[in-house]
């Protein structure tokens, strides 16, 4: 699409975004792409979300290589996936919905499950195993698509991509301020970064 022709200018080119989409497995989405208004769907049909371009990350790397877009061509960024709601207008938004892979261990009684994951997928996987998580009371919620609140003691470890694109394994043992601050930050506000799984306990 030739993006100036519409009469805006997001600050890069197709070319710049032939370049991102070589380096993600998702798709890398403007406006007018086909499959944009899916990637774009959200619950709350008042909610209409604008982007100048859509990164449908699979994995941490493809959300490594949006940030890191968005901040080469100084764009604001945000992050949709389950329970998220998202800035309605411009700048880079990063989808995790693709991101739904969820590993259970019943020794260690822990689950790490990535950002698209829904808390009702946990439930019927751990239940597998005569096990359960500390839900939200709205099970259709994503794992990270509110604040953990109350269940935010239970969290063991975080995996997430800074907000200058490095993607780090946390835990309050390797840094115990940015563990606290994931823990309890909403997980809209991307200032610390985009959470791409947890891990955290599982009970009897």
């Amino acid at each position: 699409m030739n993006y100036r022709s519409a009469g805006w200018d997001p600050g890069f080119t197709p070319q710049d975004v032939t370049a991102l989409a070589s380096v993600t497995e998702g798709p890398v989405l403007v406006a007018g792409d086909p499959g944009l208004a899916d990637e774009l769907s959200c619950p709350d049909a008042g909610i209409l979300h604008e982007p100048d371009i859509t990164v449908g990350a699979t994995n941490p790397a493809d959300v490594r290589a949006a940030v890191r877009f968005a901040a080469d061509f100084r764009l604001p960024l945000a992050v949709t996936a389950p329970g998220h709601q998202a800035p309605p207008k411009g700048g880079v938004l990063v989808s995790t919905r693709r991101m739904n892979r969820v590993h259970l261990d019943r020794r260690s009684r822990t689950a790490i499950a990535e950002a698209g994951v829904l808390w009702r997928d946990v439930v019927d996987r751990a239940a597998e195993l005569g096990l359960a998580p500390l839900v939200p009371s709205y099970p259709g919620a994503g794992i990270v698509g509110r604040k953990h609140g109350w269940a935010a003691g239970h969290v063991r470890a975080i995996q997430v991509v800074t907000a200058d694109g490095d993607f780090r394994h946390v835990t309050d043992g390797s840094d115990s301020r940015l563990f606290r601050l994931l823990c309890v930050s909403d997980p809209d506000d991307v200032g610390l970064g985009i959470i791409t799984a947890m891990e955290f306990a599982l009970f009897r």
